[in-house]
């Protein structure tokens, strides 16, 4: 069985308007996380919470 640090993948956001990374900045600071763990969450609530999905 392997880990979900083994399963984890980097990615990079580019061109990133300016309103959506200030609507990103100010939920992550309103729900005490950070930046990049912020957008983990808003993808999962969009497209599920299936980690191990292909």
């Amino acid at each position: 069985m392997r880990s979900l640090a083994a399963l984890a993948k980097t990615i990079t956001p580019k061109n990133l308007p300016d309103a959506l990374h200030a609507r990103l900045a100010a939920a992550a600071k309103r729900h005490r996380r950070s930046l990049n763990n912020e957008a983990i969450v808003c993808l999962e609530a969009g497209l599920g919470h299936d980690h191990l999905a292909e």
